[in-house]
């Protein structure tokens, strides 16, 4: 495998996020924070904007997160992507009021899951590795246990093995490194943030580091956009990751106000 792209090898893989987690994952993978790392992606995009409602006052207050359509139209998505902005669209169609009124994360994930078995995990199998079967990272194997029960099991191929270890070692490189460029070193610092794109996403270690380069450095996204060039072949044009900086307070109300691990089922156990 060609891993010649200076800071961050994988970068000639192409994956979203979701794909690069359960790559990185396997079969271990979390299917709410893969759904997670979607959303997250798909804000970074521009396709997708969270907005926070604010309902009442003084002690009463509370507040709802929505997400709201963002200004680019989907476009060129992975399959995992493109079915979470499928479903969007068929909600926010159903409440469209001639102004985008929003949909709640919990109703975007309900009926996701409704496309897919009632289970997050079948779309992260449906949508995610899927694509990585696709792209030859992963095998889809058929077995009867016990000669009798239908079994499905997922194993990476050799240049999925492959590519978990320049994965793995690539984000360990670059949590230990980033912190220092973005301090000394912001062009490199920038070209590494255009040619990781969302895989920046399976690293939060460095949210202190970009929120302070985005900061302190007015010419970041310049800088950022000069790495583009650089790295033409491999850098990812449209996801932008100071767009999640911007959006830092409400992304964290979002997450402080989900509670992930129920939306994998249809009927979480505790309810």
């Amino acid at each position: 495998m060609d891993v010649s792209y200076g800071d961050w090898q994988p970068g000639h893989l192409r994956l979203g996020a979701p794909e690069l987690f359960v790559l990185w994952h396997g079969t271990g993978a979390q299917p709410s924070t893969v759904f997670k790392l979607a959303l997250h992606e798909l804000v970074g995009r521009n396709m997708l904007a969270v907005d926070t409602v604010q309902h009442g006052s003084g002690h009463a207050t509370t507040q709802t997160v929505l997400l709201l359509p963002g200004t680019v139209q989907p476009h060129d998505l992975e399959q995992s992507l493109q079915s979470i902005m499928d479903t969007y669209v068929s909600l926010a169609a159903e409440s469209a009021t001639g102004r985008p009124a929003g949909v709640a994360l919990q109703d975007l994930a309900r009926a996701l899951r409704e496309r897919h078995g009632g289970d997050l995990s079948q779309w992260v199998m449906d949508d995610v590795m899927a694509t990585l079967i696709k792209r030859g990272f992963y095998t889809e194997e058929h077995t009867k246990r016990l000669g009798l029960w239908n079994a499905t099991s997922y194993e990476p191929t050799p240049d999925g093995k492959a590519a978990q270890a320049m994965l793995d070692g690539s984000i360990k490189r670059a949590v230990d490194e980033f912190p220092s460029w973005a301090a000394h070193e912001k062009a490199r610092a920038a070209a590494f943030l255009a040619t990781a794109g969302p895989a920046v996403l399976l690293m939060p270690e460095l949210d202190p580091a970009i929120e302070q380069l985005h900061s302190v450095s007015p010419s970041a996204k310049k800088l950022m956009a000069a790495g583009r060039e650089t790295v033409s072949s491999i850098a990812e044009q449209d996801f932008d990751v100071f767009r999640l900086v911007d959006a830092h307070k409400a992304l964290k109300l979002l997450d402080l106000t989900t509670d992930y691990g129920r939306l994998d089922h249809a009927r979480p156990s505790a309810e």
